[in-house]
């Protein structure tokens, strides 16, 4: 295998591919089981880009191993070229479950500092509206899920846009660097 590369990689929930309409060209998304706790080997699914540099192109590749930060993952499937994910930097996908594999080990219970949701808004709902009701949530959150001892001044908040202001904003491009 090739020397270890910086991948950029998402860490998502199991249908976030689904949401995102992320084109399969082979194998599958995520399953809610592909992410239990104590799966000897975590699921990954990447992109045709790294297929062809770290599989020399070759075609079916469903079931082979990709090493992330030294932690065999199982690759399930292999997205469209074109498909980078809501950071638009996007290489492989990851379920959060297996986060604490190629993180930390605290990474599910600890308060992480930013979240992108995916979500479609229903024809008949306006961005508008959508920033509206989301503007109540993170107080509410912050409610439910104080600050961490640690640092009592965090605030929660929660707002909407699309996913091409997402991609300009410098804050959401957000992909997670391991070693692949």
């Amino acid at each position: 295998s090739s020397h270890p590369e910086p991948l950029a990689i998402e860490i998502v929930s199991a249908d976030y591919l689904h949401v995102m309409r992320a084109p399969l060209v082979s194998g599958r998304g995520f399953a809610e089981s592909d992410g239990i706790d104590g799966a000897t080997s975590p699921s990954v699914v990447i992109s045709q880009d790294v297929r062809e540099r770290r599989f020399g192109g070759v075609e079916d590749i469903v079931g082979s191993t990709l090493e992330l930060n030294e932690v065999a993952f199982t690759v399930v499937g292999v997205v469209a070229r074109g498909f980078n994910g809501v950071s638009g930097l996007a290489q492989a996908w990851i379920p959060a479950t297996a986060a604490p594999l190629v993180t930390y080990r605290d990474y599910l219970v600890t308060n992480q500092n930013f979240i992108t949701v995916v979500g479609r808004l229903r024809r008949d709902v306006t961005i508008d509206s959508a920033r509206a009701e989301l503007a109540v949530v993170g107080p509410q959150i912050h409610t439910e899920q104080p600050s961490d001892a640690g640092t009592p001044q965090d605030e929660f908040s929660a707002t909407a846009m699309t996913l091409n202001d997402a991609r300009i904003d410098v804050v959401t491009r957000r992909a997670l660097m391991l070693l692949g």
